[in-house]
C-alpha cells in the first residue's frame, strides 16, 4: 500500500509540474527596479504575483530574477512565512492569505536574502532592489 501511495504522489507531482511547463507563461509587466529597499524583502511589502490565477506565478517570477551583475541566483523555498486577513474571498477560499518565502543567494551577496511573495493578490511588479531581470 505504501509503494502505491508513493507512486501516486510522484505521478501527481510530475503532472503538476508538467502543467506549469506546458502552460504559456504570463507576461509580467515590470514597472522597473524598486527604489524601496523593503519591496520584496519584507512581509509588509511582498511581491504580489497572484490574484488567484496560478499558484506557480511566484516560481515563474523567480525564474526571471538574476543577481546585480546578471548572476544566476541560488533559490530555495523556505515555505509559508506569514498570513494576512483575506480581504477578498474570490482570491482564495481560505480565511487568510499566506505569504511564501524563498531564500536567494549569489556571489555578489555577503549573505543569503529572503524574498516574500503573495500568490493571491496582484499589484504593480518591480524588480527587487539589487537584482536584475532577464526576459
Amino acid at each position: 500500500m505504501k509503494k502505491h501511495l508513493n507512486f501516486s504522489i510522484g505521478i501527481f507531482l510530475i503532472l503538476g509540474l508538467a502543467s506549469f511547463v506546458l502552460r504559456d507563461e504570463p507576461k509580467f509587466e515590470i514597472k522597473g527596479t524598486s527604489k524601496n529597499k523593503n519591496y520584496a524583502y519584507s512581509e509588509n511589502d511582498p511581491i504580489r504575483v497572484g490574484g488567484g490565477t496560478s499558484a506557480g506565478y511566484h516560481f515563474m517570477f523567480l525564474g526571471h530574477l538574476q543577481g546585480p551583475n546578471g548572476e544566476k541566483l541560488e533559490v530555495s523555498r523556505i515555505g509559508s512565512c506569514g498570513t494576512y486577513p483575506n480581504p477578498d474571498t474570490t482570491l482564495t477560499k481560505f480565511k487568510e492569505g499566506v505569504l511564501t518565502c524563498f531564500s536567494i543567494n549569489c556571489p555578489a551577496f555577503k549573505k543569503p536574502r529572503t524574498l516574500y511573495f503573495d500568490k493571491y493578490r496582484t499589484g504593480d511588479l518591480y524588480v527587487p532592489k539589487d537584482l536584475t531581470w532577464k526576459d
